[in-house]
């Protein structure tokens, strides 16, 4: 038996009047319940669909939660009893514009349900909805991509959770009718106040005339069903819900990003007194005990200046991506105002004479490859790469991810923002919040580690923004290649070609590198290593991350394995949907061509510790989905055109760039593949190891 933890929903998401209702179980979704789980005595008993908007009982995506609103954004209520948590979470969901396109749709019957009559398109329906020239809501398209199950203790809830994301911005009509089975097997009914909804006369004046707007909805829904051959005497439950835009703000900052002057000069070690060239070698091997790496690209440290949309230095950890007033954006005023232009650092690395090429620049300059590092790391991480990509003849270029940098007190520390001749800001801003050894809140005299405040469990939107903030340096990166300019007198600049541009993003890196890709159309083919989609249960069922995250709501008293755990983990998924890969995968996917790597391990070699191949209770979460979502077929040897997801049964989460001493031929063979797929611009995409690789 299948168990399936919830990912939300409003309906328990933060107490209060209108979720208290069913609330207290334990959420979970159960695909293979009989009816041999159902009570005895609902043998011979009608089930009624749960609806009672005076009380509070409603379905739990549902606009009815913008009534009220003045600015087109959720009006969740906050009720006396809200802990501070609560009312810090329903104020940051009454920012949205509308319901998650990942998190389950659910709604209350009560009783036990069969779990096998809960089909989409036949015993419930979910309607895209648009409008035609008078107005009029009309059926777009039917949702068909929904897997039906039920949750609850007492298997009382009807799930449908979306396996495609949903349409952002976009409204959608839900009709429940009676094929739709108790686990005793007989059809569930209409309650008493849905059924005076469904009536056509007008209720002003009668004991119901509070359904009246109800009325009015509820009509049009039927209306909507009766179009796609559903009878209205069979619905026993509808309403709508909008979902909130996701690509809106991003567009924004892509399109208002602007070039900056890249200024770059060469790394040197000038303790002997006269400066000499730094190569990769000089980072990766500095004692020279390791003759495998050579040293085939030069290093070159610069500079970008960025417009920042975030808070910066001691309040870093805070804010949002918000209005020239400071608000947060809504339909009203949905314009970010940068807070203001941040210098940040950039690494280069330039192929020099002991790469394949020999170093010489061809006519039109250097291929470029943007590289993106993932969580925790910093721009250095491009240089374990960087000897495979000058073998190629790129150009690696590479900034940090918002709150990440290097480590002053660290092996980097040379190309640290404080010791090169750029006025530049670390993106890290050296905080010292927490102890470094412990983890506990206070100062210990040290630089924070970078990314430690990237994802944010005390402010969600802000994680959202972290990610909307790297995505926007890498814009502003993308568009200030053609711009080259040395930072030194009689020093040239790398020649680059700015017209041909590839991409790697590595974990986190492809995960901001996925939604990148989606707006970011000059940029050709891409390698993103090991992303993953659907954050939330991303992080949640991650081997690294999950412990941390649930140590922390721990913490605060919001336990694993509780509905307030449940619902903080949909709150958040909720939060961060419009800067989540899974929905700018399709994008990213038709407009690019993609190599992905993911570890899946096998015998003794464990999948991906770090970002999980998939997670069983979200459909949406992993790598697996964000790879079906953007297309992306699995390759075997030897090799494919176009692109592919290539699963290794060997290596782990790090092996595209740091080997180990068993995992050696793992990484040259990522490597080679990310090198060649990006040289012939992915038209090809090749396999020399085949041991490695698992055939699809």
């Amino acid at each position: 038996m299948r168990k399936f933890t919830s990912l939300s929903l409003a309906g328990c998401l933060l107490g209060g009047a209108l979720f208290l209702d069913g609330c207290t179980d334990s959420t979970h979704y159960d695909f293979d319940a009989s009816a041999q789980t159902a009570q005895e005595d609902l043998a011979k008993k009608s089930v009624a669909a749960i609806f009672d908007p005076a009380n509070g009982k409603i379905p739990a995506t549902n606009n009815l939660l913008f009534a009220g609103s003045t600015d087109g954004t959720l009006n969740i209520p906050t009720v006396s009893s809200d802990s501070t948590g609560a009312q810090l979470l329903k104020t940051a969901l009454n920012t949205l514009d509308g319901f998650s396109t990942v998190n389950p749709i659910i709604t209350d019957f009560g009783d036990a349900l069969d779990p096998a009559s809960i089909k989409a398109g036949d015993s419930v329906h979910v309607y895209e909805l648009g409008r035609d020239a008078d107005g009029n809501a009309t059926v777009a398209s039917e949702v068909t991509s929904l897997a039906g199950a039920v949750t609850g203790d007492n298997n009382d809830k009807l799930v449908l959770i979306p396996t495609v994301p949903l349409k952002g911005g976009t409204n959608y009509a839900v009709i429940i009718t009676n094929k739709v089975k108790t686990a005793a097997g007989y059809p569930v009914v209409a309650s008493q106040t849905y059924t005076a909804s469904k009536g056509t006369a007008s209720l002003v004046g009668s004991e119901f005339e509070a359904l009246e707007p109800i009325r009015l909805v509820t009509n049009e829904n039927e209306k909507l069903a009766a179009s796609q051959g559903v009878k209205p005497s069979d619905v026993v439950l509808s309403w709508q819900f909008k979902t909130q835009t996701i690509g809106a703000v991003l567009q924004t900052l892509h399109d208002s990003a602007q070039a900056s002057p890249l200024v770059v000069a060469p790394a040197v070690d000038a303790s002997s007194g006269t400066p000499v060239q730094l190569t990769t070698k000089n980072f990766l091997d500095p004692t020279g005990q390791n003759p495998a790496i050579v040293g085939k690209a030069n290093v070159y440290i610069g500079a970008l200046t960025v417009p920042y949309y975030l808070n910066t230095g001691a309040g870093a950890t805070t804010g949002f991506i918000s209005t020239g007033s400071g608000t947060p954006l809504s339909p009203a005023d949905n314009t970010p105002v940068k807070k203001s232009d941040v210098t940040i650092p950039v690494l280069m690395t330039v192929p020099n004479a002991a790469s394949k090429g020999g170093g010489a620049a061809p006519e039109g300059g250097f291929p470029v490859v943007i590289f993106q590092h993932g969580i925790t790391a910093n721009r250095t991480s491009l240089l374990p790469i960087a000897d495979a990509l000058a073998d190629a003849g790129f150009v690696g270029v590479a900034i940090d991810l918002a709150l990440h940098g290097v480590d002053p007190n660290g092996d980097a520390a040379a190309i640290h923002a404080s010791n090169t001749p750029f006025d530049e800001t670390e993106l890290t801003f050296d905080l010292d919040l927490v102890n470094n050894q412990t983890g506990a809140p206070g100062p210990d005299g040290l630089a924070d580690p970078s990314g430690q405040f990237f994802i944010n469990l005390t402010s969600l939107p802000t994680s959202r923004d972290n990610i909307r903030q790297s995505v926007s340096d890498l814009f502003v990166l993308r568009k200030s290649l053609g711009g080259i300019a040395s930072g030194l007198p009689d020093v040239p600049a790398p020649a680059l070609n700015a017209d041909n541009v590839r991409f790697i993003g590595h974990s986190l890196g492809g995960i901001v590198g996925a939604v990148f890709l989606a707006f970011q159309d000059d940029v050709g083919a891409a390698t993103l290593g090991m992303p993953g989609g659907g954050i939330a249960q991303l992080l949640n069922n991650s081997p690294t991350f999950g412990p941390r995250i649930a140590a922390g709501l721990a913490a605060n008293g919001i336990d694993k394995g509780t509905p307030e755990f449940d619902a903080f983990m949909a709150t958040a998924q909720w939060i961060i949907d419009p800067a989540d890969p899974i929905n700018h995968a399709a994008v990213a996917g038709a407009k690019h061509k993609i190599h992905m790597i993911e570890v899946v391990g096998g015998n003794s070699n464990p999948p991906d510790q770090v970002i999980p191949n998939s997670v069983a209770t979200a459909p949406l979460s992993g790598t697996e989905p964000l790879a079906r979502v953007m297309g992306l077929s699995p390759v075997a040897p030897p090799g494919a055109s176009n692109g592919g997801l290539v699963r290794f049964n060997a290596g782990n989460h790090s092996s595209i760039l740091i080997p180990t001493a068993d995992t050696l031929d793992v990484t040259v063979e990522m490597q080679t593949e990310t090198a060649a797929f990006l040289a012939t611009n992915g038209a090809n995409l090749p396999i020399a190891n085949g041991d490695v690789i698992q055939s699809p």
